[in-house]
């Protein structure tokens, strides 16, 4: 019997050693960039490793400090990542993106089929209310998308959803989408936050930009414009209800001064940090910083419409001018160089784009410009009162002027700044994508005439460029179609549509009270599992 037990005793021990050398062979998976996500998200994955329970004795409350007001709170009417911060908690879509492995995930669908190339059949979570009572259905669904593509209604995402041809409501929650030609991008187009899905009640009885009513884990509660938008969990959510109980937005255009909130503990968190408030974060104690590479991209752009803009001589003359590593050098880390429009983090992007750029050479703009007379004139460059836009800007403007050019800068407000450029008053502008779904579709939203007036703010329009990219997105071929988008990227880049300055290192500070933060790589948050403690 003794050897039995020993016997036993060995063989359970033996047992337990396989189980736990396979545990730590699977436990750390890929990232986008083949990096282990305890080496690309060290900030988050020591939060989630220290997380506890929420804490019975604080305040299951927490404040943001942003430096913008959003445009508004409708997903519809909305394009901007100023908004989508607060609209992501609000809001739900049919499928979410794993910010790892950029799988598509059911949300609000619970499934889908192919019954052939041109339809998609859904089948929608049961038993979901809107924050207003109503119930999420496929009626809901129909009505949401007929908003968003509805020319009356002017969305500015509108343009993601040209595919579709018919929408038909096949029973409660049951919805089918035929397509005009076969397009491998649905599910992708559907993780977008503008395809959030919206109360039809709530829609024709109130103003959705001031008011808003989805199915997300938060509802809204009040919004004073220019100073707080505050919002509390919504107990009728169909998941698990999350741990905060408040969240209030306060508005802080000065970055300085919201870091003292947060040194001080009258704010808990805030984002899109600018590079020369690091080394002042990183000091502070009781400060946690969460930093990932994301899918960002910061740009010089140019209206095409108005001269010398649409001179590929002028576009060049500026490209060679831009000292992008100097640039890079004053980012503190935040940011990285890619000659690409979408980078490294982003579904469609090959390697090749790098061969396609251009070098630092100002000598060779300086006589582009001295060639041409482009100096003759002073030029306006757009940008927004946000702090890495507008760092961007001087350091064009200074670095343009000394090849020449004649360069006076117009500082708008976010909202304004989207407004005027998307109706194109401006000569230049420095702007940025997230790049939230995948490259083929950045292409096609800010550069396809489409979206010329809406996120065409290059106001660009070429046949030749529209079929390339036309035709990428029906091509069910991986293949064919990875050669198709680069074809058109490379013409973004060659013909200098854009100057890309810096793609994003996605940056978020919080006090070590706040935990469970989720920071996306499209640069948004989600607080569903945040607390504190």
């Amino acid at each position: 019997m003794k050897k039995r037990n020993i016997f036993y005793l060995l063989l359970l021990l033996v047992i337990a050693a396989i189980i736990v050398g396979c545990t730590s062979e699977t436990s750390q998976g890929d990232d986008i960039n083949g990096e282990s996500d305890a080496k690309q998200d060290e900030g988050q994955e020591e939060d989630q490793e220290e997380a506890s329970e929420p804490s019975s004795d604080v305040p299951q409350e927490m404040v943001f400090a942003t430096t913008s007001d959003p445009v508004g709170l409708s997903p519809i009417e909305t394009w901007d990542t100023v908004s989508d911060q607060p609209i992501n908690q609000m809001y739900e879509r049919l499928f979410v993106n794993d910010p790892d492995t950029n799988e598509f995930i059911p949300h609000l669908a619970t499934s889908y089929h192919n019954p052939d190339d041109l339809t998609w059949v859904f089948e929608l979570r049961e038993g979901v209310e809107f924050h207003d009572g109503t119930p999420f259905n496929a009626e809901a669904v129909k009505y949401t998308f007929e908003t968003l593509i509805d020319p009356d209604v002017g969305a500015p995402g509108a343009h993601i959803m040209s595919f579709i041809d018919e929408i038909e409501v096949l029973g409660d929650y049951e919805i089918s989408i035929t397509t005009k030609e076969p397009n491998p991008n649905v599910l992708t187009i559907l993780t977008n936050r503008t395809t959030a899905i919206i109360s039809p009640t709530a829609d024709q009885n109130q103003n959705l930009m001031q008011e808003p009513v989805g199915t997300g884990p938060f509802k809204f509660e009040n919004w004073v414009q220019g100073d707080r938008l505050e919002m509390v969990r919504n107990d009728n959510y169909w998941g698990e209800p999350p741990p905060l109980e408040k969240i209030t937005f306060l508005t802080v255009p000065e970055q300085s001064t919201a870091i003292s909130m947060l040194e001080t503990g009258e704010v808990q968190m805030i984002d899109g940090i600018d590079a020369e408030h690091i080394p002042r974060l990183e000091s502070m104690s009781g400060t946690e910083l969460l930093q990932r590479e994301a899918t960002g991209v910061y740009f010089y752009a140019f209206n095409m419409e108005k001269e010398p803009m649409n001179e590929l001589a002028f576009r060049q003359a500026v490209a060679y001018a831009l000292d992008i590593d100097s640039y890079i050098g004053l980012l503190g880390g935040i940011g990285f160089k890619s000659h690409s429009l979408f980078g490294p983090a982003v579904v469609g992007y090959d390697e090749i784009i790098e061969d396609s750029g251009y070098g630092y050479d100002p000598d060779k703009a300086r006589e582009i410009v001295e060639e041409n007379g482009y100096g003759d004139e002073e030029l306006t460059l757009y940008t927004s009162d946000r702090g890495v836009y507008l760092r961007m800007a001087e350091v064009a403007q200074e670095q343009l002027e000394a090849i020449g050019l004649n360069i006076s800068i117009q500082m708008l407000e976010w909202g304004t700044m989207l407004d005027v450029t998307s109706q194109g008053e401006q000569d230049m502008f420095v702007l940025g994508s997230s790049n939230s779904m995948n490259g083929l579709e950045t292409a096609y939203g800010y550069f396809h005439s489409d979206s010329v007036g809406v996120n065409n703010r290059s106001q660009y329009s070429d046949p030749d460029f529209d079929a390339l990219v036309d035709e990428a997105r029906k091509e069910l071929d991986d293949d064919r179609r990875q050669d198709l988008l680069n074809e058109a990227h490379q013409r973004v880049i060659e013909e200098v549509f854009i100057v890309p300055m810096h793609h994003a290192i996605a940056t978020l500070a919080h006090d070590e009270s706040l935990d469970g933060v989720i920071l996306a790589p499209e640069l948004v948050f989600d607080l569903r599992e945040a607390y504190r403690k």
